[in-house]
């Protein structure tokens, strides 16, 4: 079976009251052992560094350097393992696009690298069984943060000539490598049924940044008092359309408080503080203020989606800011 990592996986333990308790890294692991265990700021533990055992080989978490972590949700843990040289094998992936316009997508291909640096021929993979979790780990594997299992389009073709290696591939997490006692595949064909159609090759979209918005607020003119708006969503690597999802902005300016340092708000009302205008080719939405501009610092604007407040997320210090104070 190409299937070979053990059965080892680590849940959460509880405590009298039901609830988690904090995580604290196993003290083993199979063929291993827990050498050094590490805290974040608030002293919570949150992974671990591992060893193996004198004749062993470490087959690595995403983490890579001989690192397992525990699960903030659900306080799981994810751990290397290790096995003899003569079990251990790697799984490189290649996304093969086609014809499609897709960027870091395509139907998969994949090899087994043994401890000897021996290859195995590419093979695909049957989508029977396939989840998103497990389309997570693929492209965990290439470099990529998250994955999606997408259907193919057309334009995506069958890879000729490669038949398939594996088929019921599965995860229970995203955040795993296909190694991990968290995921299962088997042989294709073992059974001898069902068997697959090239078309029902897997493919997978890959991405980076699974939800991110981007606000920012400019005053175009202070003297025609122009505030503008624009926004940038991106959800699953792809950026949405903003103009037809329904978006809506509101607006506002702020007072700077010397005594406390901090700014007083006030939000506008339509007609009474600005008149709206047409959303901008831009992407962004558009407003004229009609009041005594200097009664303000400055100024912000909030983007929604029906009741969900949409703004940059403020603990990216990188991100975009829906307002000007400072600048």
């Amino acid at each position: 079976s190409r299937c070979g990592s053990p059965s080892s996986g680590i849940n959460a333990e509880y405590g009298d009251d039901d609830e988690m308790k904090p995580c604290k890294m196993p003290e083993v692991t199979y063929n291993g052992r827990l050498v050094e265990e590490y805290k974040d700021d608030d002293g919570k533990v949150t992974h671990g560094k591992y060893m193996c055992d004198q004749g062993f080989k470490m087959v690595e978490t995403h983490m890579g350097d001989q690192m397992g972590f525990c699960r903030k949700w659900d306080h799981s843990y994810e751990l290397p393992y290790c096995v003899p040289p003569s079990e251990y094998f790697d799984v490189e992936f290649e996304l093969v696009g086609g014809y499609a316009k897709m960027q870091n997508a395509g139907r998969v291909k994949a090899r087994h690298i043994y401890n000897d640096g021996t290859e195995d021929d590419w093979y695909t993979a049957c989508d029977d069984h396939f989840n998103s979790p497990a389309a997570g780990s693929v492209c965990r594997t290439l470099g990529y943060n998250y994955g999606k299992m997408i259907d193919a389009p057309k334009k995506m073709r069958p890879i000729k000539d490669v038949p398939f290696g594996i088929t019921n591939f599965w995860c229970y997490y995203d955040d795993v490598l296909p190694q991990s006692p968290n995921c299962h595949f088997e042989d294709y064909g073992q059974l001898g049924w069902p068997l697959c159609m090239p078309e029902e090759q897997i493919a997978v979209s890959c991405f980076d940044v699974w939800w991110n918005v981007d606000v920012r607020f400019q005053l175009k003119s202070r003297r025609k008092h122009k505030m503008f708006c624009p926004v940038t969503i991106e959800k699953e690597g792809i950026k949405m359309k903003t103009k037809r999802i329904g978006l809506h902005a509101t607006w506002g300016g702020l007072v700077h408080n010397k005594d406390t340092d901090e700014y007083e708000y006030t939000e506008f009302k339509e007609g009474v503080h600005y008149e709206a205008r047409r959303f901008s080719k831009k992407k962004g939405f558009r407003a004229i203020f009609i009041g005594n501009i200097d009664d303000y610092d400055c100024f912000y604007c909030n983007i929604h989606l029906g009741e969900h407040w949409l703004n940059s997320d403020p603990d990216n210090k990188e991100a975009a800011t829906n307002h000007n104070c400072g600048a």
